[in-house]
């Protein structure tokens, strides 16, 4: 998954912009909206696997909530 998120990042331009959502049994926002690709890439390769349940739905919410 990490290396998917990168090379989203990678194939971004300096218009466009992306944030990092982390979730598990919660969701939250690691790195904000920015076109900053270096940020970007740097709180993807920040998350670290848990042992908790995933609940993509509340990240799904999350994101969607952003983008309106």
């Amino acid at each position: 998954a990490k290396e998917q998120a990168l090379r989203e990042i990678d194939a971004a331009t300096d218009g466009d912009f992306g944030m990092v959502i982390v979730f598990n049994s919660t969701a939250e926002i690691l790195q904000s909206y920015t076109n900053n690709r270096e940020e970007l890439r740097q709180a993807v390769r920040s998350v670290k696997p848990t042992q908790k349940p995933t609940r993509i739905d509340e990240a799904l919410s999350l994101a969607a909530s952003l983008a309106n």
